[in-house]
């Protein structure tokens, strides 16, 4: 991960996500917001983490997984529009980290819904028997909270379609105003 710019309101970052030494996902021009420390979480507790990561790294095994938050369609224009909800549980274990004194939503769970949302849409539009995977997500912007038990309604839209690959716009609302929003580019990996 490289952090572009931050101040005491935004962090603007890009990654790259890898398996052996091959890129499977990029991040690009991202921006979240900047959280008051003690509000969010306990000084130490951060320091502890910190550590770590600098250090040997956490244990393996020591995170089992979630399981994916359920996507209720909403509405769909076949090989346009995506509309699904999903409903942010009150209490899960993620909370725990993220965060112990204010529980929010992670961004990243929030990209696995559109992810999901966007591969389901391309395949729409891309030739017929291929794998499908994201390559890119761009222009992420954060712009709220999303807290425990709310209502998320998330979009992936078309924006542009290849043999090859497909540009999508992502969004996300809470009560009709929008908490995030960005871009995705799906590509194909080629026969299924």
């Amino acid at each position: 991960m490289e952090i572009e710019s931050c101040d005491p309101d935004a962090v603007a970052y890009g990654g790259w996500a890898r398996v052996a030494d091959t890129p499977v996902l990029e991040l690009c021009r991202c921006v979240g917001p900047m959280l008051p420390l003690e509000e969010f979480d306990a000084p130490e507790a951060v320091r502890g983490d910190f550590e770590t990561l600098c250090g040997p790294g956490a244990r393996p095994g020591r995170f089992p997984g979630i399981t994916a938050p359920d996507l209720s369609l909403i509405d769909h224009i076949p090989g346009q529009r995506l509309r699904a909800s999903m409903h942010v549980p009150v209490s899960a274990p993620f909370f725990g980290d993220h965060f112990p004194r204010r529980p929010v939503f992670p961004a990243t769970l929030l990209l696995d819904a559109h992810i999901r949302l966007a591969v389901q849409l391309a395949g729409e539009t891309l030739p017929a028997g291929q794998r499908l995977r994201p390559a890119r997500v761009t222009d992420v912007k954060m712009r709220s909270f999303i807290l425990p038990g709310q209502s998320v309604e998330i979009e992936a839209g078309i924006r542009s379609a290849t043999d090859g690959a497909a540009e999508l716009t992502l969004a996300a609302m809470v009560d009709g105003k929008r908490v995030a929003t960005g871009r995705m580019e799906i590509v194909s990996r080629g026969p299924a």
